[in-house]
This record gives C-alpha cells, structure tokens and sequence, in this order.
C-alpha cells in the first residue's frame, strides 16, 4: 500500500479506544487557526435553529473544509486521521468486510491485526455501524476518522456504478436474445434498467452537469460534461442502443413510439438520500435518437456567496446591492456559466422570515425553503410578464426573473424596481457595459434604464486546479510580461498547474470557480446612461471608477494559485 501504510501501520499498533470527548470542538478549531471567534459564534446560533453538527455547519458556511473538520474531530476523539485518497486499497483489504457492509455503511476496512480490525468512517461514534460490523466480521472495530466524499470515491472507484456498467455492457455485448429477454424480465432487475442507473449514477458521482448519449454507426458514446468539458465515459453497443433510449424516454414520461420530432422530460431520482432532477431531451439523428441530459443537483446548487469566489471588495459591493431596498441588479453571461447558481446565492443571502422573496422561472432550478417560486407557461399564458404582473399584488420585497428575455418582461421589471422592489434577473451578454446596450435594444428609455438599474455582475467560470497534483512551476518570459502589469516588481517567480491524476481524470483541474466583472452603477454612469453613452465609453468610466474587467479578475486567480493562466485564455480572453 505504499509509505502512507507502512507510516500508519506504525500509529495504528498503538491506538487507544476512543478517549471521553475533552476538548470542545470548536475550540480546536480556534487554536489551529482555522476560524475565529466570530465565526465560531455564528455557527453555534445557527446550531440553535439548524440542528446541524457544528462541522456541518461550519463546512456550509464556507469556513472550513471537510478535512480540516475531520482532522479537529480525531483530535477531539483520540484517534487517527487517514488520507485515503493516497492510499491504493487491495481486493484483499477490502475483502476484510463484505462489499454489502462497505456499501451500506460507507467504510473501508484498512487492515486486521489478531482480532482487531481497523476500519476507516466518517462518524467514529455512530456505535450501531460498530456494533453491526463486530458482529459481521467476529473482531474489535477500531474506528479511523477519513472524509466522507474521499471515503465513497474509493468505495465508488471499486464496487461504482462504472464498474456495475461495464460489466453489464460485456454480459449483453453481443448478445441479441438477452436483449429481448430484458423486455419479459422483472422491470427492477432487467440488465438495460440496471445499465441505465449505472449510467446516471456515475454521472451524479462525477458531479457531471449533463450526460450526452449520443449514437454512431457503429456503437453508441456516452460522454459526461466535467468543469465544463465532454469527456468520454463508455461506450455502449448498437444492440442495446434502442433499448437504452426508450428506458430514459419511459422514465422522462415520454413517448418511446415518437422517434421522429424532438422530445422534453423529467426525472426524479435520488443519491444518497438527495433529491436529483434530470432535464431531458431527445433529438432525432441519422444514427438513432441523441439524448442529452441535464443534471440538476438540489444540494450543489445552493452555494453560500462566500464560496463562489468573490474577492473580499467584489464581496463589499455584492453586499452594498443586495442591501439596496429597491432597483435591479442583473447578472450576465453565456449559458453555463453559473448564473442561476449566483442568483441563487443572493437570494439564499436576502431571504428572511421578514421579507417576502417570489420568483418567476422557467423552469424552477432548485428548490428553496422560505421564498415562493412560481413556474412559468406560456401554453397556459403564464409568461415571465404575466406572472410579474401579477405578482406586483402579492406584496413582494424582493423578486427573482429567471431571465429578461424581451420588452414586455423588463418594462415591468423596471416599473417593479421603482415602485419599491428589488428585482434580481439574469440577462445573456458578454460583459457588464455591453448590458446597458442591450436593454436599449430591447426597447427601454435611457431615463428607465438609468433609474431602475443599480448593478450589473458580469461573471464565468475557470476551472480549478486538482489540489490533489497541483504543484508549482517558473513562470516564463511571456507570462510575465502578463502578469507584470498587475503587480510591478511583485510579480512572483512561480504559479501553479496541475499535472494530472486519477482525482483529476488526468487534466489536472477539478471544480470551477468563477470571475467576476461587477459595474455599480454610479451617478457619473446614471448620466452617461441617459445620454446614451456606447458600450466603450461605459467601460471606460467603470473601470476609472474601480470595476475589474473578467480577465483581470482571472489573472488575479492565478497568482492565487486557483487557476491557470490557460483557462484565463480559454473563457476571459476576448474579454481583455
């Protein structure tokens, strides 16, 4: 197993039971200088309401991490903390405890010593699991603290859905009968059934945001979007193509006779004991039917505004906009690039027991507790505009448009804003200034746009390099003359670039972040605004008045050491 093993055999030959809880928690917390005082308060009067543990609580919070939190527990507990993402578990390892237990109970047994056996949880005091494994395996169960995700990745990577689908795609390969057998088997147990949810749970587990399964002439291609980029998954034969098709379509309670015209569905599943919505979407091709699916994530959605990565000014002029008790703010920018997430944020920021927050979506996202959220449909004659007209009688405080699409929506918007609301939408431009164009495009007066619009929060998203294998390299002549003029004689002589792992999938990013262009609207913009000032000379302004176009804002990630100058480039570069 590697040097990590043969250090933790060393540890593990003196381990002590689990030692009466001595120190607080949040006071481990305190002295290793992870959080403060303020923070730690906030978390314990959240406690009083949330009925969290206090790591949850503080993870959520975006003031730690999930390790951080694991390791203080060990400290609190008196055990040992194992990294299991750089240890390779063997099939004789993990056959210590049988795969329905390590499954069921998300543990990794690490080793057994005489009548001891060592097991890797997340929770060391959750005795039913202990209780139930002693009995299973007829040994002392010597908990070990790990990461829960880092625990289910190595479980997924051995007993997942990959490897449940792989096996399946060889057992029905080549052969037809066994195909037309799955039509007369037990719906739950049929092989395709079986294959489909192996194909959607890998996708989840790999925090894809769409599945693209797509026929060729010869097989079909299963491809996952990962941070942003298709990567290939599996490929499926061409015998069990049509069977796979009409098994999503039966789920998305759609028509598996019509093969002709494009079609719409939903799913609902559940990991993990999460709700998981599924968009999805047919389209006729010379191969067979493609079907895309888009991946909504209830739990991943809802990401505190502290951890969409804001620098601490961008986070003071959010905090100046949300307070402002009327007037629009719009956020901006392509498909994909976490606008609703951003919007989301915000509302999750605004929402009290004191205000009325309603939004208008099409469709909703996510679900939220505490705001009402209404669905359009335009077959029935609810539009963005009707619904907005209507909700103008439901006293609302704040109000969420998914989208300013047309005249009709932003005319109302506008007339909503200055009639004591704040309205917060999303609008599809390039950048922040360009935004002011499009509105006057659609048909607004320069006087309306001027006095309803109070912010505009233009964004994308980098991804992130892997932690797992980043490391340090020196910068070139050419990237230095790129970062120079952003910090003079303190140019570092190093960034960062991750080379690639198994974490990673080998592109040496994992996750996104996003970058930020956030133009407040001054009273020097307000006046060029009514003037009808252009786009260029709207840019000029906000940046002589602070704002920071999206490819300074990446540069600055990268001597962060949270991105690459590359994907700077790839998303930000017609920008600069």
């Amino acid at each position: 197993m590697g040097a990590d093993a043969s250090n933790m055999d060393t540890q593990l030959a003196t381990t002590r039971p689990l030692r009466k809880v001595r120190d607080r928690f949040g006071e481990i917390l305190l002295a290793q200088g992870i959080i403060n005082e303020n923070q730690l308060e906030e978390a314990v009067k959240l406690q009083k309401t949330k009925r969290k543990k206090l790591g949850v609580l503080l993870i959520e919070l975006g003031y730690c991490g999930a390790e951080q939190v694991q390791r203080a527990l060990a400290i609190q507990l008196g055990v040992d903390f194992v990294d299991v993402r750089g240890l390779e578990f063997t099939d004789e390892q993990l056959s210590l405890i049988s795969s329905k237990f390590i499954t069921s109970y998300k543990v990794l047994p690490y080793r057994r010593q005489n009548n001891r056996l060592y097991v890797v949880m997340s929770d060391p005091l959750d005795y039913s699991v202990i209780q139930s494994l002693e009995l299973a395996t007829d040994a002392i169960i010597q908990p070990l603290i790990g990461v829960e995700e880092d625990i289910k990745k190595v479980i997924y990577e051995h007993f997942g859905a990959k490897q449940t689908a792989e096996q399946l795609i060889a057992d029905l390969g080549d052969d037809e009968d066994a195909v037309k057998e799955e039509e007369e088997a037990d719906v739950n147990d049929a092989p395709v059934v079986r294959l489909v949810n192996s194909v959607l749970e890998n996708a989840i587990r790999e925090k894809a945001s769409d599945i693209h399964i797509e026929p060729e002439e010869k097989q079909t291609c299963v491809r996952l979007r990962i941070d942003g980029r298709l990567h290939r998954a599996m490929t499926i034969p061409k015998q069990i193509q049509s069977a796979v098709i009409s098994r999503l379509k039966i789920m998305g309670r759609m028509d598996i006779a019509e093969k002709r015209i494009p079609q719409d569905g939903k799913i609902k599943t559940r990991l993990d004991n999460r709700p998981i919505d599924i968009r999805v979407n047919t389209l006729p091709t010379v191969w067979g039917e493609k079907l895309v699916m888009r991946i909504l994530d209830q739990s991943a959605a809802l990401v505190p505004l502290e951890k969409l990565g804001f620098r601490e000014d961008e986070k003071e002029v959010i905090s100046k906009l949300i307070k402002a008790p009327n007037g629009i703010i719009l956020v901006c920018g392509p498909t994909g690039s976490g606008k609703s997430t951003t919007l989301y944020s915000i509302l999750s920021k605004v929402a009290t027991s004191e205000i009325n927050v309603t939004t208008v979506e099409d469709p909703v996202e996510y679900q939220m507790p505490g705001i009402n959220q209404v669905n359009t449909n335009p077959k029935a004659g609810m539009t963005f505009a009707s619904v907005l007209k209507s909700l103008m009688r439901q006293d609302p405080d704040v109000i969420m448009v998914g989208e300013i699409r047309d005249k009709e929506t932003a005319e109302i918007a506008v007339q909503a804003s200055l009639t004591g609301h704040l309205v917060i939408s999303t609008i599809h431009t390039n950048d922040a200034p360009s935004t002011v164009s499009r509105l006057f495009h659609m048909g607004l007066e320069p006087f309306a746009v001027s006095a309803a619009l109070i912010g505009v929060i233009a964004q994308r998203l980098l991804r992130r390099i892997c932690e797992d294998c980043k490391e340090a390299v020196d910068i070139t002549e050419e990237q230095m003359k790129l970062l120079k003029p952003y910090f003079g004689k303190e140019t570092p002589t190093q960034i960062f670039k991750g080379k690639g792992c198994k974490i990673c999938h080998n592109t040496g990013y994992k996750g996104r972040v996003g970058i930020y262009e956030i133009m407040m609207i001054t009273p020097e913009l307000r006046e060029q605004i009514i003037n009808r000032a252009n786009t260029d000379k709207l840019r000029e302004s906000a940046i002589k008045q602070g704002m920071k176009q999206l490819y300074d804002s990446g540069m600055l990630k990268v001597i962060d050491g949270i991105t690459t100058i590359e994907e700077v480039f790839r998303t930000a570069r017609s920008d600069a």
